[in-house]
Formats: C-alpha cells, structure tokens, sequence
C-alpha cells in the first residue's frame, strides 16, 4: 500500500509527457551538475571564511604601503643603500679599484633624503632596510602562500561538505519517502546522494593523502641543485619547476613510508574482499571516531557552561535591581515625610521624578529579565534536552546489543529505512541531534590543549597553521559517517562505496565506542556540577523547568502533525 500524499504537494496529479521527458532529463545531468553546484558554492563561501582568519600583510610591505599613500615622493627600492651588499667604485672601465665600505648612519640618511625629496627625519632607517630585504629575499613567498592556500580551500570544503551533507542526506530521503510521486522533488534521489558522498570521500582522501602534505612541502622546498646566486640565473618558471621537483619526492617517500605501514596492517587484519583503498580510509576514520568521541562531551560541557554565562546577567548582575530598591525607598521615605497640606512645589516635582525614574528602572528590570530569561532558558532547555536524547539512544543501543547478542548494524541502503509514525518529528530529532553532534564535536576539539597552540585568530592566522587545522578537521569529519550510525543517532547507510570499510562491521569495536563515549559524558558533567546539594537542587530545577518547556513543544509538535495526518487521509 503506497503512502497517503498530500495533493497540495503534487502539482500534476497525472504527469504530462513533457513532466516526465523534464525529470528523464533532470535525472540524467542532475548528479554532476548539482554535484559541482554544491561543491563550488561550499568552496565560495570557505574562501571568504578563510581568507579573512589570514594574517595580516608584513611589517614592512604595510610601511611601504604607508609611505606610498604619504603625499611625498617615496624613495624605490633600488636606490636605497643596502647594509647587505655593499657597493664597488670602479674606473671609466668598471674595473674594481677599491672597496667602499658602507656609509654611516649619517651619510645614508643624507643619501635617502637627497634621491627621495627630503623624506621626514621621523622615518626609520631600519625600517627601509628591511622594505629593500622583504622584496629582495622574499620575492616568491606570497606566490608560494597562494599556492598553499589554494590546497587548503580544497581541504576545507571536503570537510565542510562532508560535515553538511550528513542532515542534508536525512533530510532528502524523508522528503522522497514522504512524496515519492512528486516529479519536482525526484531529482533528490540516492544516486545523486550517493555521487556526491563518492566525490567529497575521494576529495578527503585526496587532501589528506597528497595535496595538504604537498603544500606543506612545496613551501619548505628550495629547489634541488640552486646556486647560492640563483635570482640572478634562473628565472622564475625554472625555480618553480625545481622546488616542485623536490615537493614531489619528499611527497613520493612520504607516501611510501605510509604505503608501507599501510600494506603490513592490511595484511594481518584485513580481510581478503577488503581493497587496500577501504582499508586506509577505515584508519582514518578509526582515528576521526576516537577524536569525536573525546571532544563531543566537551563540546557538551562547553554549550552547557555558555547557557549558563548567558543566565549571569539576570543572577549576578545588581545594577538596575539597586538602583530601583534605592529609589523605592527613597520614595517612600518622601511619602511619609511630605505633609499633605504643605504646598511645596520643589518637593513635588522632587517626588514625581523619583517615581518617573522609578518607573523606568522597573521597566528596564523587568525587560532585561525577560529577555536574558528567554535565552538563557532555551539554551539551557537545548544544553539539556539534546545531551539527554543523544546519551539515552546510545545507551538504549549498548544495552540492546549486549542483551540480543547479534549484530544490530547491518548497513542498509536508504531506500530500505523509513518511519511508520510521527515521522517528521523523528526526523527533526534525528537531524538536529546530528547537527548538535557536529557542533559540539567542532567546540570540543578546539577545547583540547594541543589544538588551543594552532587554534585560528582572524587576521592572525598563518597559512601553515591553517593547514594543520584543516588536516585535524579533515580527519574528524572523515568519521562523521560511521560514527553516527555506529552510536545510533541515525539509521542511514552515508558511506556509500566505502560500505565496507574494516571497523564499520566490528561489533566490539561499536561496544568500545558507545561505553567510551558515555564514560567520557558523564565524567565531563561531574567535572562541571561538582557533587554538592546547591548544584543539585540548582540541577533539578533548571531539568524541571527544561523538561516542562520540552514537553510544551513536544505536545505542540504532536498536535500539529495529527492535524496534518488528519488532512491529508
């Protein structure tokens, strides 16, 4: 029996010839189109992400674009008289007839100022040396930052895309399950989920694999077989030619190495049907999952302690609470003293002011009150209510496989799992979860003390500590996939080719993860509400008034989906 559908979302309810020669032919350049689509909007908004954590320009190209503005005539470069080459007099012949050693401070001042146009005393000598050494020894490193840079958006967005497409995969099965005979929404089948997974897997790997470390080589690279004088011999094309050279055996013996190590563990742990490629994504994966499971409960404790922050202003902060008790008091006291039958004007218009700022501090309390307690409470209500779900679905699926002893995971395709009831509640659950998943597991890494030595700062990031943080998010999102359905938060095959991948079917390595993961959870709340009957009674109210305000929203939620069950039969 097909699902009921509701007609207003089926807008030819018998499909016309050219309805179905348009879906015949979205299906046939969908997958590509909306592939590349995807990936280079991602790509777009990642470059802007990105080029503003970049560090500034250097000390001393910004000094030059300082005097460049500057209404007086800059001095070039070439016309400045470098401490690092000194200068050869010569005859009419240009023979070398003696060394003329550098001048004095004195004389090159003189000299800067007789070719600039009597340049200000305020500017630096220093400062104009290391103009001429920042154009002299460091004429390709903005060129070779580029480079590098451009490697690192394509990591960058193989990680952003593989952390995106997770709810977005939820998302669009329900909505094909939901309306299966809608042509306009067709064009979001499995295949097209399945390409882009394939592509933003390989682009991982990818930037894992080859094109990060190559970057990373590529800049300490300096060129096989350069003379100590090779600006002056080579040109820049024959400079890059070698350093590439060199990125690409270091990046050769590199990858030998892990080939290597590799190849020795595919042969005393894997199985013969295993390929070498899967069974290398299944450590990177298996290194991603043991990151995800340390950092999500920080990631947990981090949200949890910010919604409490955010509750400080209404609890800690005395201002406009002081200042109205003093001037209630203060008005009250003028109300018992003021006789009724004095006609005093100035302690009248005294008195109608303190009641007219009275007023306005109460309205001020009252609505920061009400605001601060609006946030406050909805990020404490989410802190708790999303922990809670996530740690009793994980423990339900613990308990479940220790009790049935079978192996509950068997990747399905997508196709073969769907809801029976209250399905858009279950997947709104479901795809949030996921997303607060990844939200704090991207918190809770940053949390670790060796990531907070290369976390990035807008404008003051380098490109290679930008690559160290794309390589560690790169290997954590690689995880996203497995680790959802091996703890239980979705049910959905996200893996694609990579099905078959070692650990995904391990059954103790899923019982490992779940207790590690729950251990770590609840150490980390411990650690956060120390044992103590304040924090207890405190907990217990802020849990009350959170599972009131989720059950008000889960009433509401089922109200409105009976309403539209109601309809639509």
């Amino acid at each position: 029996m097909e699902p009921s559908v509701s007609p207003r979302f089926i807008f030819p309810v018998e499909p016309t010839y050219e309805t179905q020669q348009y879906a015949e032919f979205t299906s046939r350049i969908s997958n590509w189109s909306v592939c590349a689509f995807f990936l280079l909007t991602l790509g777009a908004i990642v470059t802007v992400f990105l080029r503003s954590l970049l560090k500034k320009p250097r000390e001393a190209e910004t000094f030059l674009s300082k005097l460049q503005s500057s209404p007086r005539r800059v001095p070039s470069t070439d016309s400045i008289v470098s401490p690092l080459q000194p200068r050869w007099s010569g005859d009419k012949n240009n023979r070398p007839r003696h060394f003329k050693s550098r001048p004095s401070p004195r004389r090159r001042a003189d000299v800067i100022s007789h070719n600039s146009g009597r340049l200000s005393a305020d500017v630096e000598i220093g400062q104009l040396y290391r103009v001429e050494t920042y154009y002299r020894e460091h004429e390709y490193i903005d060129s070779i930052a580029a480079e590098k840079f451009i490697l690192c958006i394509i990591g960058a967005t193989s990680a952003v895309g593989a952390t995106l497409i997770v709810p977005i995969t939820i998302t669009s099965h329900q909505i094909l399950v939901n309306y299966p005979n809608n042509w306009y929404v067709q064009w979001l089948r499995t295949d097209l989920i399945s390409g882009i997974w394939d592509v933003i897997f390989f682009m991982s790997l990818a930037s894992i694999l080859v094109l990060l470390p190559f970057g990373h080589f590529f800049e300490e690279s300096v060129g096989f077989g350069q003379p100590p004088n090779w600006r002056r011999k080579n040109s820049r094309v024959v400079h890059y030619f070698r350093r590439i050279i060199e990125a690409l055996v270091s990046l050769t013996l590199l990858i030998a190495i892990l080939s290597g190590i590799v190849f020795v563990l595919y042969r005393l742990a894997a199985e013969e049907e295993k390929t070498w490629l899967q069974f290398a994504y299944s450590i990177i994966s298996t290194c991603g999952s043991v990151v995800f499971v340390v950092c999500t409960p920080l990631g947990f404790t981090s949200l949890t302690r910010l919604g409490f922050s955010l509750s400080r202003p209404f609890v800690t902060s005395k201002g406009l609470k002081l200042k109205r008790e003093s001037l209630s008091i203060e008005t009250q006291h003028l109300e018992i003293q003021l006789d009724p039958l004095a006609d005093s004007a100035e302690e009248w218009r005294r008195l109608e002011e303190l009641r007219r700022q009275l007023s306005e501090a109460e309205k001020a309390t009252v609505k920061g009150t009400i605001f601060w307690n609006g946030i406050s409470l909805s990020l404490i209500s989410i802190n708790i209510v999303f922990p809670t779900v996530i740690v009793l679905k994980v423990f339900f699926h613990l308990a479940n496989s220790f009790i049935r002893g079978e192996r509950l995971y068997n990747f399905a395709h997508m196709e073969e799992t769907t809801y029976s009831y209250l399905h858009f509640f279950i997947l709104y659950l479901e795809t949030a979860s996921v997303g607060y998943s990844i939200a704090a597991a991207l918190l809770g890494l940053y949390q670790l003390n060796w990531m907070k030595k290369i976390q990035p700062k807008r404008g003051e990031t380098t490109v290679r500590r930008l690559t160290l943080n794309v390589g560690v998010v790169l290997v954590l999102s690689s995880a996203f996939p497995i680790i959802f359905r091996v703890l239980g938060l979705t049910s959905f095959d996200l893996i694609g080719l990579y099905r078959q991948a070692n650990h995904s079917a391990n059954q103790m390595l899923h019982l490992i993860m779940r207790a590690s993961f729950i251990m770590t959870l609840t150490r980390q709340f411990v650690v956060l509400f120390p044992p103590t009957r304040y924090v207890y009674n405190g907990v217990f109210r802020i849990i009350w008034a959170a599972l009131k305000f989720s059950w008000w929203i889960v009433e509401r939620a089922v109200e409105i989906i009976w309403k539209f069950e109601t309809k639509s039969s």
